[in-house]
């Protein structure tokens, strides 16, 4: 189930991985998936890391920047010994500037030819990079691709355990790309995105004045003039609160929920 998914029993078999035949492991590309995280983080973390460790993507680099502290770096230096020939783990740490100078120092760090962003208390499911890759593999002209994602509606205590009630994909993001969309909203949730390197070099990296949606400008400015492939497979989760008041409250303020 979800949930015995979710405590982190990510050696769950999923079955056989439908791993591309066109490109041989050894000539596959470098992806970078960037986590950033702040103080009291670390239940989150260390799952939203487990599930990026367990990709069936060869070629895997995580980069784990903190923002303000630094009591993550151990748990981060632990996983040296374990990874695979083909995985490597970064571990930056800033003063306290937020989490959009979090992600313009990992993006800067960052060698991948591909490049995700996994919040610390969202999953990738294991064939989550494998899938993406092979469809931008299929189209070379578009930016990047995303996929669907479950929205895990849950409650969490104050001891950092939480519980998911249930989990659904959003009627708003079951849609291809269109550009006119996604200027009038948010259709992307920012870990079912991967993109090429070239669009963090040609339009920079995340706006430092922004506090929230701060992914919606950079997929706007990303997408000016190429499109995001969209690929109708289920590989990845985030979490949002199960309580409806809670969930108004998010969303209430205007720097939520628009540039203006």
């Amino acid at each position: 189930s979800p949930s015995r998914l979710l405590r982190g029993e990510y050696e769950i078999n999923f079955g056989p991985s439908r791993r591309s035949g066109k490109v041989p492991d050894h000539e596959k590309p470098l992806i970078s998936i960037i986590i950033r995280t702040y103080a009291g983080r670390i239940a989150w973390l260390k799952e939203s890391v487990r599930s990026a460790l367990n990709q069936t993507y060869p070629k895997l680099e995580i980069i784990v920047v903190e923002d303000g502290t630094s009591e993550s770096a151990d748990y981060i230096e632990s996983l040296s010994s374990s990874l695979a020939a083909e995985q490597s783990i970064v571990y930056l740490t800033q003063k306290k500037l937020g989490k959009s100078h979090s992600g313009n120092l990992a993006l800067q760090a960052a060698n991948g030819f591909l490049i995700g962003f996994l919040d610390d208390d969202d999953l990738l499911f294991p064939s989550h990079l494998e899938v993406l890759c092979s469809a931008l593999d299929i189209d070379e002209t578009a930016v990047g691709v995303y996929s669907l994602a479950w929205e895990a509606h849950s409650t969490t205590k104050s001891d950092h355990t939480y519980t998911e009630h249930y989990f659904d994909v959003p009627t708003h993001t079951r849609t291809p790309f269109i550009r006119s969309k996604l200027e009038q909203y948010n259709f992307l949730p920012i870990q079912s995105v991967l993109f090429r390197r070239e669009a963090y070099e040609e339009h920079g990296g995340f706006d430092t004045q922004r506090h929230y949606l701060e992914d919606w400008e950079l997929w706007l400015r990303y997408t000016r003039d190429k499109e995001l492939l969209f690929v109708p497979k289920i590989t990845s989760m985030y979490r949002t609160p199960a309580d409806p008041y809670e969930r108004i409250l998010r969303v209430s303020h205007e720097s939520r929920r628009s540039f203006n």
